[in-house]
């Protein structure tokens, strides 16, 4: 029943236009890559590197508008079926509504790890097609190929907290709208907003040890444990 349900969820997510429209955030992937090879070969940038060089570019770009892609996904298969209320049909028909939250968050995860591997190898298309045009070749001698797996994994695991996020903000509001105002907004504000107050206080307790040290050296003082 599981696996029916999975793939029920998955056809009727490729019929979604939202899936689509936000998935097309990735052409700006594409214009961002051919503008910096435009930019290396006019000049204005520093010599081209190799084919690591793309993907290090691609995939930082990527995670600039990664999580626009990663809440539009969560948000259009937990919450798309609420306004229309078109989900009491699948609890009518006897579905608990447990197995199907589960398929949804499977299908979640599936799609989110498809994006990610098309992600890495369409900056690798992208990047030997533009270098072909611009320099005349590709140079991926310093590219380790047993790694491109991996940091798909680990650029799938990265967005987790992101997908979690926007999937419990679905079930909660049941609006997917503000299931993926949710996500951005944690991803591109609050996040940020934390990283930067961490940031601070780590430098409020180095700054607190320095002076302990120089008052007492060899003995630490209260004002410098507390900040441990």
């Amino acid at each position: 029943m599981f696996l029916r349900l999975l793939s029920i969820e998955i056809h009727k997510t490729l019929k979604q236009p939202a899936l689509w429209i936000s998935s097309a955030a990735l052409l700006l992937l594409a214009l961002a890559i051919l503008a910096h090879h435009i930019q290396i070969a006019r000049g204005y940038l520093p010599t081209p590197g190799g084919l690591e060089q793309d993907l290090l570019f691609g995939l930082t770009f990527f995670n600039w508008i990664g999580i626009l892609v990663y809440a539009s996904i969560a948000a259009v298969i937990m919450a798309f079926d609420y306004p229309d209320r078109s989900m009491q049909l699948w609890l009518v028909r006897g579905v608990a509504r447990p197995q199907l939250l589960l398929a949804r968050l499977a299908a979640i995860l599936l799609f989110s790890f498809l994006l990610v591997i098309l992600t890495v190898l369409a900056v690798l298309g992208l990047s030997v097609l533009s270098r072909s045009l611009f320099f005349g070749g590709v140079d991926a001698s310093h590219l380790n190929w047993a790694l491109l797996f991996p940091v798909a994994v680990r650029i799938f695991w990265s967005s987790l907290p992101y997908l979690a996020l926007t999937a419990l903000a679905a079930i909660l509001s049941r609006s997917p709208l503000f299931a993926v105002g949710t996500g951005i907004g944690y991803g591109s504000l609050l996040e940020a907003l934390l990283l930067s107050q961490r940031g601070a206080s780590s430098r409020t307790c180095r700054a607190c040890a320095r002076k302990s040290s120089i008052h007492s050296p060899g003995f630490p003082s209260a004002s410098s444990k507390s900040c441990a």
